[in-house]
């Protein structure tokens, strides 16, 4: 394995303030010692004060520590940069799954009233299959931008769930209110697919709250549930989870 003076550099690279200090104390401590060691071998130790020789060895390693913070500086942008491509959909710029559910759980509030929606394009593969899949893509852009039209940038979370499916966290929400929205977005809406072309898009939304006690993963399960109702009684609607739903899903799973 091949060693240098960079590689060194990049093993002792800091990555937080009490490591930076750490690391302009040691590069201080490695060249005084080696300095004077050098200054003794060649006799020239007693030639100048103490003091002299310090502040020449403390010039010396600063170049060292600057090359050290701009490796730091590098480190750091490349995390960010990674860190914010995990959690993007490279799509529709939208959050990706991942993303909405470490959010959606770090910003739930036990004693809130959030909802969780899960949003599903009616008939998309016709869209696909019609207009071909640039044309479906454009459409999956053309929703995540009319969707995040209805929501609040600051409170509410947004994501592309997967293929055609979108969730949605809404925060401090009634049932009712977010009813109204979800029925209003449901109707439909047209998009435009950039030939002149324009189809109509209906949405299937399944809303469930997020009670005292619940997991993400439960809360979405039951959003599914009422996604799953939707679908079944014609699409182009919104339905609020109810237990009784659930046992119905049930049975219609047994029966498939």
């Amino acid at each position: 394995m091949r060693f240098s003076i960079l590689t060194a550099l990049k093993v002792f690279a800091p990555r937080t303030a009490r490591q930076v200090v750490l690391a302009f104390a040691f590069w201080q401590v490695l060249f005084g010692i080696v300095y004077l060691l050098l200054l003794a071998v060649f006799g020239q130790l007693g030639r100048a004060p103490l003091a002299v020789h310090l502040t020449i060895s403390f010039l010396l390693c600063t170049p060292f520590l600057s090359i050290t913070m701009m490796l730091v500086r590098q480190h750091l942008q490349r995390s960010l940069k990674f860190k914010n491509l995990a959690g993007v959909d490279a799509l529709t710029g939208l959050r990706n799954r991942r993303a909405f559910v470490d959010q959606a759980n770090a910003r739930h509030d036990p004693d809130g009233r959030d909802l969780i929606i899960l949003l599903d394009i009616d008939h998309f593969k016709a869209v696909n299959d019609t207009y071909g899949h640039a044309k479906g893509d454009r459409c999956l852009r053309e929703v995540a931008r009319f969707l995040q039209g209805w929501l609040r940038p600051e409170e509410d979370i947004l994501c592309r769930y997967g293929g055609e499916e979108f969730a949605v966290m809404l925060q401090n929400t009634s049932a009712r209110f977010a009813m109204q929205i979800a029925r209003t977005v449901a109707a439909g809406h047209r998009f435009d697919l950039g030939d002149g072309r324009q189809i109509n898009v209906t949405f299937s939304m399944g809303l469930a709250e997020w009670n005292r006690g619940q997991t993400l993963e439960e809360v979405l399960k039951e959003a599914d549930v009422a996604l799953y109702c939707c679908k079944q009684d014609g699409r182009a609607q919104a339905q609020v989870f109810q237990p009784s739903t659930e046992d119905a899903f049930e049975l219609d799973k047994g029966a498939a």
